[in-house]
């Protein structure tokens, strides 16, 4: 992406002697700005064109023609009518989005397609939307871990521990809740009572690790409360996926989670949360 008035080397004019001239304006091309723009990054059709006398980039006159390559082919010295949009080289932007690194979703302003089926995906602005969806979902559904976790060597768990407050009237046991859950050791869950100063009316369950799982879908198809996956393709290096239909049967519970630097033999077990 460069920012330039004159044409840039390698992209195609509509200079006879270029073998790569677009004379017919069917395709982006560089123009001459005659000093007075820069050259576009991209551009893309119109669904209607502007009429002549309403667009300033195809006015033309003998001592002012207009080059552009949005304009409709003809003579440049003329005002003609505008078939196709721009998009300017935007260095800033693209760098700022580079150095948001995971947190920046970088699109173009000029859409693939824009005529035909509105819910495909390469549609207008369709794949950028798509993508910062995406990223919101995984947000959401998922929590991405600044750093990987050491698995156990012996059963392939991590050293996190998962509490759960269930809503008032509801135990680790019942209508299915049994499934994912056990109810904590005395000592840790007496530590986290009197941490957050519950009533002992509250449930508190321990969410089990699905130590087995390595993908989304066997997580969520287990018995488990929650896996971590750390070899799957996508945009967490590492993450906590919680098995949603556990939680399903507990809607209104909240969940505490805290994980130790380290797992070996002498590791005490955490006992309370942050």
């Amino acid at each position: 992406m460069v920012q330039s008035m004159a044409p840039r080397p390698g992209r195609p004019t509509t200079d006879p002697a270029d073998p790569d001239a677009d004379r017919d304006n069917v395709a982006f091309r560089e123009y001459d700005t005659y000093a007075g723009d820069l050259q576009y990054a991209c551009t893309f059709p119109l669904a209607a064109p502007l009429d002549a006398k309403a667009t300033i980039d195809c006015q033309g006159s003998p001592t002012n023609p207009s080059d552009s390559p949005l304009c409709e082919p003809g003579d440049r010295t003329k005002n003609r009518a505008q078939l196709r949009a721009k998009a300017y080289p935007t260095i800033r932007e693209a760098w700022l989005v580079r150095e948001l690194a995971s947190q920046g979703v970088l699109g173009s302003l000029c859409p693939r397609e824009t005529q035909g089926e509105e819910t495909s995906a390469a549609y207008g602005y369709n794949p950028v939307v798509n993508e910062i969806v995406d990223r919101l979902a995984n947000a959401i559904t998922a929590s991405c871990l600044p750093r990987a976790l050491e698995r156990s060597p012996v059963d392939d768990t991590v050293p996190c521990l998962m509490l759960e407050v269930l809503p008032e009237g509801m135990d680790c046991a019942g209508d299915g809740r049994e499934i994912g859950r056990s109810v904590p050791e005395k000592e840790v869950l007496d530590a986290f009572r009197s941490r957050l100063e519950l009533p002992a009316t509250r449930a508190v369950c321990r969410l089990e690790q699905d130590a087995s799982a390595r993908d989304l879908e066997t997580c969520q198809a287990g018995t488990g409360g929650w896996c971590y996956l750390d070899d799957e393709a996508g945009r967490c290096e590492q993450r906590i996926v919680f098995n949603d239909a556990v939680l399903a049967r507990a809607k209104g519970s909240r969940v505490y989670m805290q994980c130790i630097s380290d797992y070996s033999a002498s590791a005490p077990e955490p006992a309370a949360l942050p």
